[in-house]
């Protein structure tokens, strides 16, 4: 899954009203394209920002890049933040590779397992620079919807 597509879910998801974003911060992405508003949206609300994605620092948003599993725990957790969400937590212990996530990530990620949003991939493993198919992705974002209502 693509970092377009994810926000673009997430966006939808939240039900957020698009047509209010008029402009984008990124030379590579341009506000009429399919993803466009989506990006504007997450990046206005600080869901998404410099620390999670390479290239924001210059000036892009990659959207065709893939999207990593670290990432994905990021948006999550900043989505949370800015939806005022409270979901009930349940302290689980630490991935066994955790310190493979880059600094920026580990405590979402540690905050998404707690919450149940993102599982590993086995073996206490989380894989932070992996990358998930749709498939995978959409049980993350249906365990969000989950936790979402409680």
């Amino acid at each position: 899954m693509t970092r377009a597509m994810f926000v673009t879910v997430l966006a939808r998801l939240d039900g957020a009203e698009l047509s209010e974003y008029q402009s984008l911060p990124f030379e590579d992405t341009i506000i009429e394209i399919w993803y466009g508003p989506a990006v504007a949206w997450a990046n206005a609300n600080e869901i998404i920002g410099a620390e999670i994605f390479d290239g924001f620092d210059e000036g892009l948003f990659n959207p065709n890049t893939p999207i990593t599993r670290e990432q994905m725990a990021v948006i999550f957790d900043n989505y949370i933040q800015f939806a005022g969400l409270e979901i009930q937590s349940n302290p689980a212990r630490e991935f066994s590779d955790i310190d493979q996530a880059s600094g920026w990530a580990q405590e979402a990620i540690q905050s998404m397992r707690d919450m149940g949003i993102i599982q590993g991939v086995g073996s206490n493993n989380y894989n932070p620079k992996g990358l998930s198919n749709r498939a995978q992705v959409a049980q993350i974002f249906m365990n969000l919807v989950n936790a979402m209502s409680g």
